[in-house]
């Protein structure tokens, strides 16, 4: 049975030959109270990064990996005077720059989130499980906004290959 942390060592092994990508989901379910007239969804996010860079340990041996991450939530709609199920959400113009870096932990992964779009706030994370069939790694996260329950972050990655930009 793979862990998380030798999911992460495969793909830093790999980020030799391959940039490495990551796919980023957030899922923060609805606190409304019972009975509350005014439906509101729960918030999802995704986001993605490519060109992933290798970090070393102390001893300068390569362990984890470093990622800026473009985040777009669901309750940013491009039309916010519609109603639910007209709503077009995920507003390509309203998206949240991030870094992420990626170091295992015993059998998990530590995930260090720099909220760069938030005044560089930080979130330190440790992955709670890893999924092998998929390949995904599961962190809990703070919810968004003030108040706002937990939210579950599921990370996958990936050798791709490095990109380039005009």
């Amino acid at each position: 049975m793979t862990t998380a942390s030798e999911y992460l060592a495969s793909i830093v092994q790999q980020a030799r030959q391959y940039s490495p990508s990551i796919t980023v989901a957030h899922l923060q379910r609805n606190e409304l109270p019972p009975g509350y007239r005014n439906w509101k969804p729960g918030i999802g996010g995704y986001g993605w990064g490519i060109n992933g860079r290798v970090v070393n340990d102390g001893n300068g041996a390569p362990t984890g990996l470093r990622f800026g991450v473009e985040m777009w939530f669901s309750d940013r709609r491009t039309n916010p005077s519609a109603t639910p199920p007209d709503w077009q959400q995920f507003s390509a113009k309203a998206k949240d720059d991030q870094r992420i870096t990626l170091t295992p932990s015993g059998n998990n992964v530590d995930a260090e989130i720099v909220l760069l779009t938030w005044g560089s706030a930080r979130i330190s994370t440790t992955s709670f499980a890893f999924e092998e069939a998929s390949k995904q790694m599961l962190f809990v996260i703070p919810g968004a906004g003030p108040g706002a329950p937990q939210a579950v972050m599921v990370l996958a990655l990936h050798p791709t290959g490095e990109f380039g930009f005009l």
